[in-house]
């Protein structure tokens, strides 16, 4: 923990992302006017900043990264560049863009979500129905996903699509194994337990 002279703490920062160290501001001010400089299309249209998130195919990148990579190296070596538009830190911001934007698309092919690609989509799947709690005469997912509906005999997931099971009777045994609870539904005779059956 960090104490301050002012008194006030926080945890420590051992193991936590540091945006202020890692990245320059003033360089990615210079990425961000060299993108401004390539907004204007062939057509005589200005493209939005974030035009290329709408897709722009790997090999494209690849392509790209390779053919600036190149004309940076020589520069470096005291050549002209292919392009000579492009000085040296032009082609290294447009290395960055093609390295970024070939990370965004694989961020997008594993999350599935191109519009925050690093949170990734869960694809629907089945359910059972003892991934469901019980409680105060409603059903609510495990997951905490809200509007979970149910009836004794059906459970429904708005997220996943969840077979309509009917459930088949239980004892009371089988019910306390699982929190003490008669399946969750309180004074329901031994054996007459239609809530959904929690999987041993």
């Amino acid at each position: 923990m960090r104490t301050f002279t002012t008194g006030a703490t926080r945890s420590n920062i051992e193991g936590k992302l540091s945006y202020m160290r890692a990245l320059s501001p003033a360089v990615l001010r210079r990425y961000v006017t060299y993108l401004a400089k390539h907004r204007k299309q062939a057509d005589g249209q200005i493209r939005a900043f974030d035009n290329w998130k709408n897709g722009i195919p790997q090999d494209t990148y690849l392509d790209g990264l390779l053919r600036h990579t190149w004309d940076a190296w020589l520069i470096y070596q005291g050549h002209k560049p292919s392009d000579e538009s492009y000085d040296l830190p032009d082609l290294l911001c447009a290395i960055i863009f093609n390295a970024s934007g070939w990370l965004f698309e694989l961020q997008v092919a594993e999350g599935g979500n191109r519009e925050n690609p690093t949170i990734p989509v869960e694809p629907e799947k089945s359910r059972t129905c003892g991934e469901c709690i019980y409680s105060n005469g409603t059903w609510t997912c495990h997951k905490g996903r809200p509007n979970a509906t149910s009836d004794i005999l059906v459970v429904t997931c708005p997220d996943f699509t969840l077979p309509k099971v009917l459930a088949k009777p239980r004892t009371c045994e089988e019910c306390r194994r699982y929190g003490n609870m008669c399946g969750g539904v309180p004074d329901m005779p031994a054996g007459s337990c239609f809530a959904p059956k929690v999987p041993a």
